[in-house]
């Protein structure tokens, strides 16, 4: 089984916020009972390596990921340290050079206060979905006057690359490529 995690953030009322596209909408709390269950249930949270060292057919495994290297990932170490929870997290790598924060947060919010609905911003969101980066950012710039794709705060923004490579070095911690922006 493979688990996938965007935001992760820290309740609902930190949802409620509409700083961010919230996609799975995932608190911390949720994540700690999806752990447990899949635990309790005879999975085994394996990494990378454990894939790639082969798996005995006959066991059930569950391998966690985290996509597009935001910053608030790193809440799930502490989860992970506890249940002993190795994850792998995707992230953009021009993107946190860069320090550009996603399209998607910022025509969220910009939607959310304009009073549209959040499945409205979701269908908005997904119709942009097979567009180059460069070209929906273009885009999105002239119609909500936006110069620059920066992020509001820790919600919404990526690890830096002093972050990530500290992030990186946690023996749980495993990243892979989620291309360059």
């Amino acid at each position: 089984v493979s688990v996938f995690v965007h935001n992760l953030f820290w309740d609902a009322a930190e949802i409620e916020r509409d700083l961010a596209y919230p996609q799975q909408q995932l608190t911390i709390a949720q994540l700690e009972r999806a752990i447990g269950y899949f635990q309790h249930a005879g999975y085994r949270f394996v990494s990378p390596e454990d894939i790639l060292n082969g798996l005995d057919p006959r066991g059930q495994y569950v391998l966690l990921t985290f996509d597009d290297g935001y910053y608030n990932n790193q809440r799930a170490l502490p989860l992970m340290e506890t249940y002993g929870v190795p994850a792998l997290f995707f992230v953009p790598a021009r993107m946190i050079r860069d320090g550009i924060a996603y399209w998607w947060d910022a025509l969220y919010r910009t939607r959310r206060r304009e009073g549209r609905s959040a499945r409205d911003i979701e269908s908005e969101i997904h119709g942009y979905a097979c567009r180059r980066t460069e070209v929906v950012r273009d885009q999105l710039a002239r119609e909500l006057a936006l110069r620059e794709f920066r992020a509001v705060g820790d919600l919404d923004r990526l690890f830096t690359p002093r972050e990530l490579r500290e992030f990186a070095a946690h023996p749980l911690v495993h990243v892979g490529n989620h291309g360059c922006d």
